[in-house]
């Protein structure tokens, strides 16, 4: 007989296909933006933390908060809150560059919005202690699944979405195609009431942007 297995305390990771059909117009506006912060890895981020702000992607904001929207309908199933973007910045890596594991403090929800992609290097992956072990253990599996992994690598395409916990550590894989990567990338916050007058726990925030 089979186990019943249940998956509880899961770490949700939402894709959403062709979301957004994406142009060389949007392409260049992607590019047009001042630098900022580099790595060793050909990956750059632009200067500006805002990007979303600013009028020419107003149609692309719409479509990524109508789906942050669905997000918080289907996935956190919210009360009295909302989530609101804090940040948005696009990120740019070039051939043989790759982005190092990293999370993004100060955010609850985390996304990406791809709209270039190298040919046959479309993953992102993302790296959490297996629940089974939880510690410094290291058991080779006969096969990996979500339960036992310690690594989970996702497919994506141009166009598609994709959210997850901002605490949840990722990265990107190296390539070397004389192609290039480009994702617009965001946080997001809880705004709203928070808690219940039943416990000492409710609060009021605003995001302030």
């Amino acid at each position: 007989m089979m186990f019943d297995t249940h998956s509880i305390f899961s770490v949700p990771i939402s894709l959403k296909h062709s979301v957004l059909n994406i142009n060389n117009e949007l392409i260049n506006i992607s590019k047009a933006f001042e630098s900022g912060v580099s790595n060793n890895q050909h990956n750059t981020l632009t200067k500006n933390y805002n990007v979303l702000n600013d009028v020419r992607l107003n149609y692309v904001k719409n479509v990524i908060e109508t789906s942050l929207k669905e997000y918080e309908k289907e996935i956190m199933s919210l009360k009295d809150c909302q989530l609101k973007i804090t940040n948005s910045w696009f990120s740019i890596t070039e051939s043989r560059g790759s982005h190092p594991t990293h999370n993004h403090p100060n955010s609850i929800i985390s996304g990406c919005l791809y709209l270039k992609l190298p040919k046959n290097h479309n993953t992102i992956n993302f790296h959490h202690t297996s629940q089974i072990y939880k510690g410094n253990i290291n058991v080779e599996p006969l096969n990996y699944n979500q339960f036992n992994s310690d690594n989970y690598n996702i497919s994506v395409l141009e166009g598609d979405i994709i959210f997850f916990p901002s605490w949840l550590n990722h990265s990107v894989n190296y390539f070397d195609n004389n192609e290039e990567r480009i994702v617009l990338a965001f946080n997001t916050f809880i705004e709203g009431n928070l808690g219940n007058e039943t416990w000492p726990t409710k609060i009021s925030l605003k995001v302030n942007k």
